[in-house]
């Protein structure tokens, strides 16, 4: 059976210095890790080589529309990125310091002035396709009547969210 380990979080919490640490130590022979562990990083340097941009203050000198679109872009090629490698390694174990979750965290943050409902929607039902593809499960209507819930709330600038 695959183990999927994740660290997830808001940026600059620490997640990517955790994965080098443990890195180090199974290197170093004090933590005890399958030879085959798989360290997954994140796509989004791979992702701006691809479009040519250089890094995230070239992108800021963008209008809104491009950023939207770009991230919008963004989190599909993290998609693709992820489920290709859960889905495809023959490792037991994945380490990864970020997953689709945080690059809708991220293009929700970056995009939310521009994306429209139905952008939002799409991109909601990627990420539970995702998680559908690599587990065989789907989310609960639970799940998704509070990320509906989060929407509205953001639709009516209110700063509340669903419990």
């Amino acid at each position: 059976m695959k183990t999927i380990l994740i660290l997830t979080g808001t940026g600059g919490t620490g997640k990517t210095t955790i994965i080098n640490e443990l890195k180090l130590l199974a290197k170093e022979n004090q933590f005890a890790m399958d030879s085959s562990t798989v360290f997954i990083g994140s796509p989004t340097r791979s992702f701006f080589e691809k479009e040519g941009v250089e890094n995230e203050a070239q992108l800021e000198t963008k209008d809104d529309e491009f950023k939207t679109q770009f991230q919008l872009r963004l989190f599909d090629y993290s998609i693709d990125h992820y489920a290709s490698l859960y889905l495809n390694s023959t490792s037991n174990m994945l380490i990864s310091d970020r997953c689709p979750i945080d690059m809708l965290a991220y293009t929700l943050l970056r995009s939310q002035a521009t994306m429209d409902r139905q952008q939002y929607e799409e991109c909601i039902g990627k990420l539970l396709g995702f998680f559908k593809t690599i587990s065989g499960l789907s989310c609960t209507m639970e799940y998704r009547r509070r990320l509906q819930v989060y929407w509205l709330c953001q639709e009516q600038n209110q700063l509340t969210y669903p419990e």
